[in-house]
C-alpha cells in the first residue's frame, strides 16, 4: 500500500510539473512575437514536388534573407531519404503537401516547429494543394519556420488572414 502511495504521488508531481511547464511555454509563445531562433541557418528542402515553383521558393527565401534570417541552402529536389524521413528533420525547413485530413476548409497552409527551449530544431510547412505558389504564402509560413507568430497588424507578412497580409515586416513593440 505504501508503494502505491509513492507511485501515486510521483505521477501527481509529474502531471502537475508537466502542466505548469506547458503553461509557461504557451504563455511565452503568446507574449513573444519572435520566440525561437535557429542555432545554425537551416537547409530548406522542397518535398512538395515540382508544382512548387523554384522561383517562388527562392524569392520567398530572399525576402527573409534580406531581413537577416538566412538559410544555408535551398534544395529543390531533395533525396528520398529526406522526403520520406521524419516529418520534422533536425536542421531543416521542409515544404510538404498537406493531407486531405490535415487542414480545415479555410486554412491554406500551416507550419509545425520543433524546438528545445527557444532554439529551433526543425520545421515543416504543409500547403493545401494548389496554394503553394500564392503570393506571400510561402513568405508567411517561412516566418513561422523562422520563429515568428501572428500579428493583427494589417499589411504585415505575419497577419493570420491571407486577404489582410502584406509585404511589410517589422517586429512590433
Amino acid at each position: 500500500m505504501k508503494n502505491l502511495n509513492i507511485i501515486f504521488y510521483m505521477i501527481l508531481v509529474f502531471v502537475v510539473g508537466f502542466s505548469i511547464g506547458t503553461g509557461f511555454i504557451i504563455t511565452y509563445e503568446q507574449s513573444t512575437f519572435k520566440g525561437f531562433w535557429w542555432k545554425e541557418d537551416p537547409i530548406v528542402a522542397n518535398c512538395y514536388g515540382s508544382e512548387l515553383l523554384i522561383g517562388r521558393a527562392r524569392s520567398s527565401l530572399r525576402f527573409w534573407d534580406d531581413l537577416g534570417y538566412k538559410h544555408k541552402k535551398y534544395v529543390h529536389k531533395p533525396t528520398i531519404e529526406i522526403c520520406d524521413g521524419p516529418k520534422i528533420l533536425e536542421g531543416y525547413i521542409i515544404f510538404r503537401k498537406a493531407g486531405d485530413d490535415q487542414l480545415k476548409a479555410n486554412i491554406l497552409a500551416f507550419t509545425t516547429r520543433r524546438h528545445a527551449s527557444t532554439q529551433m530544431v526543425g520545421s515543416t510547412i504543409y500547403f493545401r494543394n494548389d496554394t503553394q505558389n500564392m503570393d506571400l504564402l510561402i513568405e508567411h509560413e517561412l516566418g513561422h519556420a523562422f520563429g515568428f507568430i501572428h500579428t493583427d497588424i494589417p499589411e504585415h507578412i505575419m497577419h493570420p488572414m491571407y486577404d489582410q497580409m502584406g509585404i511589410k515586416f517589422w517586429i512590433p513593440d
